[in-house]
């Protein structure tokens, strides 16, 4: 249900949550001087600020805003990182953060929609796409009380030398019985490959598959958003970075994909895989640690450690899809 707010409302913990935010000049088309703000909680303001606001001083009336976007005279239509914008025509403008574009324009053919046509269902369309990621479906309800120390034997993993002394793996698969024998596909995207190839785990995977088996699970696939394999991370070859616009096919079939790319470093390349990432959100998950922080990595993560969904509105900054400095707890 629709909550309508004052603007007065809009303190930094609402601002936070804002995904998308429309703007009618005061001499536009429609409803003139006109903002709307809608957040992820599908909670909005909506304002009408009047003729003695100009469009350069709309931001001065939002003052949370400000921090989110730039809109003036002089420096044109401008969005910071993690947002985009549409002009709707006749004096009215969109910007909506890059998640909720990207699942926007997947519904709405961007080359072909007139600008009138995108003002008419924005909101509707935008407050549809919501409803569906907050009712995404669990696969995680089964968890064992304990793990089976099953061997572990990659398969599809071999690794390929690029250059001298310089190997990438693209994926690693692992299959197995499982106590539950769940159906659903796994793909999980780390941060590079390590040393695990055909026929020998390391390991990192080794307790991932025995952590995956607790909840019923008998498979998985890994991608990296890096196919450079080394095992430290401060060896990299950040040139071996993965398209996962090559992985959609693998992506299509997965039940659910987790995020196990860690909570810190390599935002950047993190935030890059948005415009793949976004269409498959009802998709996404990751594993929680008993502290709180997520998404974790494998590596750092217990037995006791959950698998939750990425909630992608609310979790976009604390999974790394987007520059932070501290990671976020639940």
């Amino acid at each position: 249900m629709i909550e309508f707010m004052d603007k007065t409302q809009i303190t930094k913990e609402f601002a936070k949550h804002i995904v998308a935010i429309s703007v009618a000049e005061s001499g536009a088309m429609g409803d003139k001087g006109r903002v709307i703000v809608l957040t992820d909680q599908k909670a909005f303001i909506d304002y009408i600020y009047g003729k003695e606001i100009e469009r350069t001083n709309i931001f001065d009336v939002f003052h949370e805003i400000r921090h989110k976007l730039d809109y003036s005279s002089k420096s044109g239509k401008k969005v910071t990182a993690g947002w985009k914008y549409t002009d709707l025509g006749a004096g009215n403008h969109l910007f909506m953060i890059e998640w909720l574009d990207t699942l926007f324009y997947k519904i709405v053919d961007k080359s072909s929609s007139r600008p009138h046509y995108i003002y008419g269902i924005w909101m509707e369309t935008a407050m549809s796409i919501l409803n569906s990621l907050s009712g995404k479906a669990s696969f995680c309800k089964y968890r064992k009380d304990y793990r089976t120390n099953f061997p572990i034997i990659p398969v599809n993993a071999a690794r390929k030398e690029v250059s001298d002394n310089d190997f990438i793996r693209e994926s690693l698969t692992v299959n197995w019985d499982s106590e539950l024998n769940k159906a659903e596909k796994v793909v999980a995207i780390g941060i590079n490959p390590s040393t695990a190839q055909d026929g020998e785990s390391d390991t990192t995977m080794t307790k991932f598959c025995r952590f995956l088996d607790m909840y019923g699970f008998n498979n998985v696939t890994m991608l990296n958003l890096f196919e450079s394999v080394t095992p430290k991370q401060d060896e990299i070859n950040r040139n071996r970075i993965t398209d996962f616009s090559k992985k959609k096919d693998l992506l299509d079939k997965a039940d659910i994909i987790l995020l196990v790319w860690g909570v810190d470093k390599h935002f950047q390349d993190k935030h890059n895989t948005i415009p793949v990432l976004a269409g498959y959100a009802e998709k996404l998950y990751c594993i929680k640690k008993t502290n709180g922080s997520y998404p974790a990595h494998p590596s750092r993560m217990s037995y006791q450690s959950e698998i939750v969904p990425v909630r992608f509105a609310i979790d976009f900054e604390a999974c790394g899809l987007k520059t932070r400095k501290n990671t976020k707890k639940i």
